[in-house]
C-alpha cells in the first residue's frame, strides 16, 4: 500500500526533492480539479447541458493540464499562480449559475479553492484575493437571491442530495490534502529549523571551545615570551657574576703573584674552584633543562629502593650539610620500592636537600620522609629554616619569575634548581608541592606514582 501511495504522490509531484509548499499545493489542486473537470465534461455530455457549460469546462480542463505540466517540470512562476486566480474567478460564477447557486456545494468549494489562491499567490496579493473574492460571493449570492431565475435549479431534492454528498465528500478530500501539505510542510520546515540550530549549537560550542584553545595558545606564548626573557636574564645575570668574581681574582694573582704567600694563594685558588664548580653546576642543569625542554631526555625507569636511593643522594651534599653543622634524618621503610628514573629523580632531590640546606639555620635540622600512599611514592624534604612568604610560593616553579634569594650563610641560586625539578617531576607523572611559613620552615613534596614506564 505505502508502495502504490509514493507511486501516486511521484505521479502528482514528480521526483523533485525540494519540498517547495506553494508548487505541491498547486500540483495537488490542478491534479485534482482536472480530475473533477474530466468527471464534469462527461457527466455534462450524458446529461446534456449544453454546448456553453461543456465548452468551458473543457477549456478549463485544458488550461489546467498546461499549467500543472509546466509547473511539475520546472517552478511555480507568478504567471501561472495569477492564471490559476484568473481561472477561479471566471469559472465559480458559471457554476455558480449551472449548479443550483447557493442551493448546491458552490460556497464550500469557493471556500476550498480559496484557500488553495492564497497558498500560491505572492504575499502582496493575498489580500487583493481575498477582497476579490468577498465581492465575487457577495455578488453571486445577492443575485441569487434577488433573481433566482437566473439560477438553474435542481429538477428534485434527490438530485440536490446526491450532487451535495459527492461535492461534500470532494472537498473534504480536497482541504484534507491541501491541510495535510501545509502541515507537512510546517513539520518539515520545524524539522530543519531544530536540525540547524543544533548544528548551531554544535558550532557555537566548537567556536568556544576554538576560542579556548586560542586562548590558552596564546597565554602559552605570552608565558613562553616571558619564560625566554627571565630566561636571558638568569643567563645575564648567573653566568656574569661567577666570571666577574674569576675575572677579579685572576686579575690579583696575576698583577700581584709574588706578594702573596702561599696560604693566600691557596685561598684564592679555592674561590676560583668553589666559583667554577658553582658555574659548571648551573650549566650541567641548564643544559638538562633545555633537553628537558626539548624532550631529548628519554627517561630509563628501574626498580630502586627509594631509602638507598636517599642515602645515596645525601651522601654526594653531606659535606654542604656539615659547613653548617645540619643533621639530615631519612624516615622511610627499607623495602619501600618504586620504578623511576633513578639519575633523574636524584638530581631532584640532590636540589630539593640542597636548597633545604641553604635556607637553614647553622646547626638545624632536615628531615627526608618516604611512603605509600596507595599507588603513589611521596618524598617530603622538611627544614625548619627561614621559610617562604606566601606571595613567593606561587612563583617557585615559574621561568617567568625571578625568585632567587639568597641562603643563611650568604649562599646564592639561580632559581633554576626548583624549575628544572618540576619538569622532571611531571616526566615521571607527578607533581611537587610546597608548604612553607617564613620563620618555621618549609617543606618540598614529590608525588609520583610507584609504578611508572
Amino acid at each position: 500500500m505505502k508502495k502504490i501511495v509514493d507511486r501516486y504522490k511521484e505521479l502528482v509531484f514528480g521526483k523533485d526533492t525540494v519540498f517547495d509548499v506553494q508548487k505541491r499545493v498547486f500540483l495537488l489542486i490542478t491534479h485534482i480539479s482536472i480530475i473533477i473537470g474530466t468527471v464534469g465534461v462527461i457527466v455534462d455530455i450524458i446529461l446534456d447541458l449544453g454546448f456553453f457549460l461543456t465548452g468551458i469546462t473543457i477549456l478549463t480542463v485544458l488550461l489546467l493540464v498546461i499549467f500543472y505540466i509546466k509547473v511539475r517540470k520546472t517552478q511555480l512562476d507568478f504567471k501561472f499562480s495569477l492564471g490559476f486566480f484568473l481561472i477561479s474567478i471566471f469559472v465559480f460564477p458559471i457554476l455558480w449559475f449551472y449548479n443550483g447557486g447557493y442551493n448546491g456545494n458552490n460556497i464550500i468549494l469557493i471556500f476550498v479553492y480559496f484557500i488553495v489562491v492564497i497558498t500560491i499567490l505572492p504575499a502582496n496579493l493575498r489580500f487583493v484575493s481575498f477582497i476579490i473574492y468577498t465581492l465575487m460571493i457577495s455578488t453571486l449570492t445577492i443575485t441569487n437571491y434577488y433573481y433566482p431565475h437566473l439560477v438553474t435549479s435542481y429538477d428534485n431534492e434527490s438530485q440536490r442530495f446526491i450532487d451535495l454528498i459527492l461535492g461534500y465528500f470532494m472537498y473534504l478530500i480536497l482541504a484534507y490534502s491541501i491541510q495535510n501539505t501545509i502541515v507537512k510542510n510546517y513539520e518539515l520546515d520545524r524539522k530543519k529549523i531544530n536540525i540547524q540550530n543544533d548544528q548551531l549549537n554544535l558550532l557555537i560550542a566548537k567556536q568556544y571551545d576554538t576560542n579556548a584553545k586560542l586562548e590558552q595558545s596564546l597565554n602559552h606564548v605570552k608565558e613562553l615570551n616571558s619564560a625566554k626573557d627571565r630566561f636571558i636574564t638568569v643567563l645575564s645575570h648567573d653566568l656574569r657574576s661567577p666570571f666577574q668574581g674569576l675575572l677579579g681574582i685572576t686579575k690579583i694573582l696575576d698583577s700581584d703573584y709574588d706578594s702573596f704567600s702561599d696560604t693566600e694563594k691557596r685561598l684564592y685558588i679555592s674561590q676560583v674552584n668553589s666559583s667554577v664548580e658553582k658555574l659548571y653546576l648551573f650549566l650541567e642543569e641548564l643544559l638538562l633543562w633545555g633537553r628537558v625542554q626539548k624532550n631529548a631526555v628519554k627517561l630509563t625507569y628501574e626498580s630502586t629502593i627509594v631509602r638507598e636511593l636517599l642515602i645515596q643522594t645525601i651522601s654526594l651534599i653531606s659535606e654542604t650539610a656539615a659547613k653548617k653543622k645540619i643533621s639530615v634524618e631519612i624516615v622511610c621503610d627499607e623495602f619501600l620500592k618504586a620504578v623511576l628514573d633513578r639519575e633523574m629523580i636524584a638530581i631532584v632531590l640532590r636540589n630539593l636537600i640542597s636548597n633545604a640546606i641553604k635556607f637553614s639555620t647553622v646547626g638545624g635540622k632536615i628531615l627526608v620522609t618516604a611512603l605509600l600512599e596507595i599507588d603513589q611514592i611521596k618524598i617530603s624534604i622538611i627544614d625548619y629554616g627561614v621559610g617562604i612568604s606566601e606571595d613567593i610560593i606561587p612563583k617557585l616553579f615559574r621561568l617567568d619569575e625571578s625568585v632567587s634569594t639568597v641562603g643563611t650563610n650568604g649562599e646564592q641560586g639561580s632559581g633554576m634548581g626548583l624549575i628544572l625539578c618540576n619538569d622532571i617531576v611531571k616526566k615521571h607523572n607527578g607533581e611537587i608541592s610546597v608548604r612553607s611559613k617564613e620563620g618555621r620552615g618549609s617543606t618540598f613534596t614529590i608525588q609520583i606514582p610507584q609504578n611508572n614506564g
